[in-house]
């Protein structure tokens, strides 16, 4: 005779309890009498915009809670049941000012209840990420596209050739090094960015106003920059080189760059340092001076970026403000309809604080 323990019985009545779980959305739809395409906005938190009501929303979600039923999106997607209104392509590898505009799309995303993915991308893997793009019938494409550089563009211009006729928005395009023309989607596409040989012009122009005759500047500096905007009149340029191995952190990457700087602090006048990172320039003013350098007395300094963050660094940074605010509105008003697509450079400022103070012009 077949014995069974009380344990092993109320694990078997708790069992059959439960519902048991369905494999499909068809036989949840089945069950509360709604159709598969109400169902799935349930599922993909869409009902209030589609006008299902609170109660529907709230039994459906109850019973796929109660049942552990988990929708297999792949499958559903690969038959074309699912579409995601947007992709975001990000590099794998993001500079830092990007993270903080990627958070800010991403929450605006989220506040508006827009369908969308997050695709890391690079040249090496463009070919999976038009494979998802198709599956998912994404709508609008957004691309941190700074990485656009001539050596990559070939791969970029059949990377858009390939994917669905969707419209994009090509952000933080890197004028005037690539021309965005070969890329854009007739009609449906824009692009939003600005000007780096200005903005490192302008970066020049403000050191050599606030009275520094002595520059400092970045091994190769001047490739970016019109033989027109060179500095004339006195002043003085000197070149240090900056590993960029990518590994290393940016801020251990300033302070092996402060010992190449510690020459230049020597003699002389105060000398104005550019320097291409916030986090670099934060390494590189924390090295010197634990090596009694006076920064910014002897060596001032101003950075590319931006960051907040950089406000509260040991010494706070003057620098470029990449113009993230101004470019993520014009990707809201795109993304709204609010905006028809057009090609948009925005203008960079220079935030004014302790790590490059003016001095007198007769210095």
């Amino acid at each position: 005779m077949l014995h069974v323990s009380s344990k092993e019985m109320k694990k078997s009545a708790k069992k059959r309890s439960r519902p048991e779980t369905p494999g499909k959305v068809s036989e949840i739809a089945e069950r509360f009498g709604l159709s598969r395409v109400t169902v799935s906005y349930i599922l993909n938190d869409r009902w209030a915009a589609r006008g299902i009501s609170r109660a529907t929303a709230e039994k459906v979600l109850d019973y796929v809670r109660e049942v552990g039923f988990r929708p297999n999106l792949l499958g559903l997607a690969l038959r074309g049941k699912t579409v995601k209104e947007i992709a975001v392509l990000i590099p794998a590898r993001p500079v830092d000012h990007h993270k903080n505009a990627f958070f800010s799309l991403v929450e605006r995303l989220e506040q508006t209840r827009k369908t969308y993915i997050v695709l890391p991308f690079g040249n090496d893997n463009m070919a999976d990420t038009v494979q998802f793009l198709k599956i998912y019938r994404v709508e609008k494409l957004i691309v941190f596209s700074a990485g656009i550089n001539k050596d990559n563009l070939g791969s970029w211009v059949r990377f858009f050739g390939s994917v669905p006729r969707a419209a994009c928005m090509l952000y933080d395009f890197p004028f005037p090094a690539v021309n965005p023309d070969a890329l854009l989607l007739s009609g449906k596409s824009a692009v939003v960015g600005f000007d780096r040989a200005r903005a490192r012009k302008q970066a020049l122009d403000f050191m050599i106003a606030a009275g520094y005759k002595r520059l400092i500047l970045p091994k190769g500096f001047f490739e970016t920059i019109p033989e027109k905007y060179y500095p004339r009149g006195g002043i003085r340029a000197e070149f240090y080189e900056l590993a960029s191995d990518g590994l290393t952190p940016l801020f251990k990457r300033g302070e092996l760059a402060a010992e190449r700087l510690l020459s230049f602090a020597r003699h002389g006048l105060p000398k104005a340092v550019y320097v291409n990172d916030d986090r670099v320039a934060a390494g590189m003013i924390h090295r010197l001076r634990e090596k009694g350098v006076r920064v910014p007395g002897q060596l001032a300094f101003i950075s590319w970026d931006g960051l907040p963050e950089s406000l509260y660094f040991e010494v706070p940074l003057t620098a470029v403000v990449v113009p993230h605010e101004a470019m993520l509105a014009r990707v809201f008003a795109w993304l709204e309809g609010r905006e028809k697509p057009r090609l948009t450079r925005i203008s960079t400022r220079i935030r004014e604080e302790a790590s490059l103070p003016a001095i007198a012009r007769s210095g």
